[in-house]
């Protein structure tokens, strides 16, 4: 099996999850909580989403960066390179790379990964 299948098969397996729908994003608010995190403020936002700082509340409490895919402005193919980025960013280990410590999605189905706040 190559690499190209992995990816294959990653890209397959993520469209399943996603849908075609494309729907839309959930309204963040600073101060607004999901899951073990809240949110602090925005750090920085660019075409595919939103870097937040946030608060991780459980199982430690931490201060980290929270990525959140905007759908709103994104297709179906953006949503499977946000996952194959999220993919990538988990396989590395570098001094220079933030460390990925969760990922998945919010309730509404908004793809996000967790990394740590640098």
């Amino acid at each position: 099996m190559t690499q190209g299948d992995d990816e294959t098969r990653m890209l397959d397996r993520t469209r399943t999850q996603l849908g075609s729908d494309g729907g839309e994003a959930i309204a963040l608010a600073i101060g607004g909580r999901f899951g073990n995190f809240r949110l602090l403020r925005e750090l920085g936002r660019g075409g595919m989403g939103a870097v937040y700082l946030a608060e991780q509340t459980a199982p430690v409490c931490r201060l980290v960066a929270i990525k959140l895919i905007n759908r709103r402005q994104v297709g179906l193919e953006e949503q499977v390179l946000f996952e194959l980025e999220r993919q990538a960013l988990a396989r590395l280990n570098h001094p220079a790379v933030a460390q990925i410590f969760d990922a998945g999605q919010t309730a509404d189905g908004l793809p996000f990964y967790v990394m740590e706040h640098v």
